[in-house]
C-alpha cells in the first residue's frame, strides 16, 4: 500500500499578531492509501474560459482516491461532481484555486441530495472534477496527481 506525506500547517501576522496551525509549518502528515496505484497528469487548459475535465472515475486508471492534489500556474476554478450518475441526489461544488496554492483532499467522501444543516442526505463518493481557466490571455498548466 501507498503512503503519502503531506506537509501542512501555516504561519503569519494577521492584525498585527503572530498566527499559527495547531501543527508546524512542515510538518508531515502520513495518509495511507489502499494500493499502489496512481494517477499523475498535466493539462493545459486554454485561455478565456477554457474547460477540461481533469478526473472522472469511470475512465480513469484510478476509479477513486484516498489522495488528490491538484496545482495550477494560473487560478482556475474546479468543479467537484459527487453522485455524478445522480444515482440518490447529484450535487456540484467549486472552489477557486490560485497558482502555488495546492487543493489537496485525503478522501473522496462527499454527501449527495443532502439539505440544509446535513439533515438529510447520502454519504457518497466525489465522481468527476472538472476545471475552468479564469485568465484572460493565458493557458493554464493543471497538474492533478492522485493515489489510492
Amino acid at each position: 500500500m501507498g503512503t503519502i506525506y503531506l506537509a501542512t500547517g501555516f504561519a503569519g501576522v494577521v492584525g498585527g499578531v503572530q498566527r499559527r496551525s495547531q501543527r508546524d509549518a512542515g510538518e508531515c502528515v502520513a495518509i495511507e492509501c489502499g494500493s499502489d496505484k496512481c494517477d499523475d497528469s498535466t493539462f493545459s487548459v486554454a485561455a478565456a474560459g477554457g474547460t477540461a475535465t481533469l478526473w472522472d472515475a469511470s475512465s480513469s486508471a484510478c476509479g477513486d482516491f484516498d489522495f488528490l492534489c491538484i496545482e495550477t500556474d494560473v487560478e482556475i476554478v474546479l468543479e467537484l461532481i459527487t453522485d455524478a450518475n445522480n444515482g440518490v441526489g447529484r450535487e456540484e461544488f467549486t472552489v477557486t484555486v490560485i497558482p502555488d496554492v495546492p487543493f489537496v483532499l485525503a478522501s473522496k467522501q462527499s454527501y449527495a441530495n443532502y439539505t440544509l444543516a446535513f439533515a438529510a442526505g447520502t454519504l457518497d463518493v466525489i465522481d468527476k472534477i472538472t476545471c475552468k481557466n479564469l485568465h484572460a490571455t493565458a493557458a493554464a498548466t493543471v497538474r492533478r496527481f492522485i493515489a489510492t
